[in-house]
């Protein structure tokens, strides 16, 4: 396989990197193939068939081998929303006119026509698990049946997290934001199982449905959004064992590039609102991060990476 070696910007903030849509085997008699379409939420190219050599990820590996491998994409816009309707509408988001997050591309253009949209258009059944659009709105026009609420699952934060995010919010100042908004721990490495976490029971549902609408006489276009790597950085514990700490790579100030621009050495302003990391340096600050912090969140970051790819 020929591939450029491109550079992908490593955006804090970038949504939708990586999007993988493959043909499974087509039904027999069949002559259209059906369509897997999974969208992985900040997924940089932290992963083995892109060269890095600390990444765990054999199952991308692998699904790679047998893909085009594109190393010229690039997400349109670094936020969320407006990329994935540039996405999934194939429109740029000056033409759609959805620029942030609250947004919904049905307000700003009712009349745009989605991905899966033109695939029932032909005849396609189309069905959607987890993260595909930004907002969790259902959009009927795109899908051939409703979204179905997850399974009722555990609590992936020690216990405690409740009463220590209320402490926390009580000495905040009044005009601060977090006051009615701070979240829980920015990281996790719970005991369980991956379909006790959102992202794998969306998985068990998917391919609960694999198999279902495999059986159909119609061709299917199956969506599966990932929500991880997005933050908060929660695995289960065996995926942060498959990475040592210590051999990840962090950029201190004594191993930086020339020229390297100084917003580029802070963190996302998004890590503040976590309760764990409530006085985390923002982006205009002098103060850098330390290394055993910064570290482990490179750590809860590529646990959730090969939790993804499991």
């Amino acid at each position: 396989m020929k591939t450029s070696r491109v550079l992908f910007p490593l955006i804090s903030c970038l949504i939708l990197m990586v999007n993988s849509v493959y043909s499974a085997e087509e039904p027999s008699g069949a002559s259209r193939p059906n369509v897997l379409f999974i969208a992985v939420d900040d997924l940089r190219p932290s992963i083995g068939c892109y060269g890095d050599p600390m990444a765990v990820t054999p199952n991308l590996d692998r699904l790679a081998r047998r893909s085009v491998r594109f190393d010229r994409a690039y997400c349109q816009v670094a936020v969320c929303n407006p990329s994935r309707a540039s996405l999934m509408t194939g429109q740029r988001p000056d033409q759609l006119g959805v620029w942030t997050l609250p947004i919904h591309f049905r307000e700003a253009k009712p009349d745009a026509v989605t991905l899966p949209q033109w695939f029932r258009k032909f005849g396609y059944t189309a069905v959607s698990h987890g993260k595909i659009f930004h907002n969790p709105t259902p959009d009927p026009q795109s899908w051939s049946e409703p979204i179905r609420p997850l399974p009722q699952l555990p609590s992936s934060y020690p216990p405690g997290t409740a009463e220590q995010i209320r402490a926390t919010q009580k000495e905040l100042p009044a005009n601060d934001w977090r006051k009615n908004n701070l979240r829980g721990p920015s990281t996790g490495a719970p005991v369980i199982e991956d379909d006790q976490l959102v992202d794998g029971a969306r998985t068990q549902m998917a391919i609960e449905d694999l198999k279902r609408l495999g059986k159909a006489k119609a061709p299917f276009f199956l969506a599966m959004g990932y929500i991880r790597p997005h933050l908060p950085w929660v695995a289960p514990k065996k995926y942060w064992d498959l990475h040592d700490p210590a051999k990840l790579p962090v950029i201190t100030d004594g191993n930086v590039t020339p020229n390297t621009p100084p917003y580029a050495l802070s963190d996302s302003y998004e890590l503040t609102h976590y309760v764990d990391l409530i006085d985390f340096p923002k982006p205009w600050n002098e103060e850098r991060i330390d290394e055993k912090t910064a570290r482990h969140l490179m750590h809860a970051y590529f646990a959730s990476v090969s939790y993804i790819d499991a």
